[in-house]
């Protein structure tokens, strides 16, 4: 049999295809045909439990927040510019210029906060220098205003914070005693570990100087 042009540019299907088609319209015709969204969703919830619908959520909250973490640049405890005096247990006098010292390994200006109380719990009463330029030592001039160890109660300790300004990372001294001689803190009445308001207020963050910017009295 010999096919025409319009024949063999439009073939007749067989058979086979035929049926081929009728199937697939048969599999895709109840799909298209009353389709409802509604009650799918409906379905889907009712076979998700509780916990499994809140525990991507919450999944997904810590990650979210360990991000930010990370993106803020939270303070952490670095080992850098590691204290060389006072180290633990020493007895600092009060009495004379303290030369405070530490091992500088970073660049950048630092800060030197005064720690104290439990040693496991130190309380940061300010900082007694800051913007520092950082070359390993700084002379320290204690206020009067200090409590002297021998005041203070059973294993309370001062301590020292040095923070680099760059990022504010961060170094603790060993815990160590201070004395002060005619010591002129004062504890307020009533209110158990607080010193009266002449303290010294920590210093304001302005330019940098080679001494930096300290208080004292």
């Amino acid at each position: 049999m010999t096919l025409t042009p319009e024949a063999k540019a439009h073939p007749t299907p067989n058979r086979r295809s035929l049926e081929s088609g009728r199937n697939e319209n048969a599999i895709k015709q109840p799909i298209m045909d009353g389709f409802n969204f509604s009650e799918i969703y409906a379905h889907f919830c009712q076979r998700i439990t509780p916990q499994k619908m809140y525990l991507p959520s919450a999944t997904l909250t810590m990650s979210l927040f360990a991000l930010l973490s990370r993106a803020a640049g939270v303070p952490k405890q670095t080992g850098e510019n590691p204290f060389t005096y006072p180290l633990g247990d020493d007895l600092v006098d009060g009495a004379e210029i303290v030369n405070l010292t530490w091992k500088a390994t970073t660049k950048s200006t630092i800060t030197i906060n005064l720690l104290k109380g439990d040693p496991k719990n130190l309380d940061d009463l300010g900082a007694i220098v800051g913007l520092l330029d950082n070359e390993g030592w700084y002379e320290w001039k204690v206020s009067k205003y200090l409590e002297d160890s021998g005041s203070m109660p059973k294993g309370h300790m001062y301590g020292l914070k040095i923070t680099n300004d760059e990022d504010e990372g961060f170094e603790y001294s060993p815990p160590f005693n201070l004395r002060v001689l005619k010591s002129r803190f004062k504890r307020i009445s009533g209110v158990k570990g607080k010193v009266n308001s002449t303290r010294p207020p920590p210093p304001e963050r302005r330019s940098n100087s080679k001494k930096g910017v300290e208080w004292g009295g």
